[in-house]
Formats: C-alpha cells, structure tokens, sequence
C-alpha cells in the first residue's frame, strides 16, 4: 500500500515542481532534497507532461551547477533529467510534426 508521501509524488503538478526548483539555489545544496525534486521531474516527464521551452531551459540552468556536485547520484540524476528536459522540448513557434527548410 502506498504512503501519502508516494501518492503526492505521483500527482504533482508541472507548476508545483517548477517553483520548487528553487531548492537547487539553497547553499550550501541540500543533495537529498535535489535528487527527491530531480525524481518528481522524471515521474513529470515520464508522465508525458511537456515543458515549455522556457521552463526546460529554466530547470537545465537550475540543474547545472548539480553537475559538479560531489555526490554521484545527485550528478548523474541532474545530468539526466537535463538532458530530458532539453531534448524532448520543440524550439519556439514550432511543433513536433513541423519541419525547418
């Protein structure tokens, strides 16, 4: 049986888990609070929410300064989740089906 804390992490909202990307700007970074907000962006993803090319480049800044980070996981997760964030978001004014000449 699932917690209250696990369904919460299955219903967030785009909204919610952008303003609390906020958590990558604490110093000094807190790593387990990052990789819990980096899983609720996966589950967002993987959920087929879309970012908006300004909230996908919003969170790839926010996640970059994890890059460098010591803890591995935190690392890799961030790496990760920008990478997702970035690739699965069309420019501005176009649409997946649309093409460039």
């Amino acid at each position: 049986m699932a917690s209250k804390k696990d369904d919460e992490l299955y219903t967030d909202s785009k909204v919610s888990v952008l303003q609390d990307a906020r958590v990558f700007n604490e110093s000094p970074i807190n790593p387990r609070k990052c990789r819990s907000l980096l899983t609720r962006v996966v589950f967002l993803l993987c959920g087929g929410e879309q970012l908006q090319t300004h909230e996908a480049t919003n969170l790839f800044f926010a996640t970059t300064k994890l890059f460098q980070h010591k803890d591995v996981r935190t690392r890799n997760l961030a790496e990760h989740v920008a990478h997702h964030s970035t690739a699965c978001t069309p420019p501005n004014g176009l649409s997946r089906h649309q093409g460039t000449l």
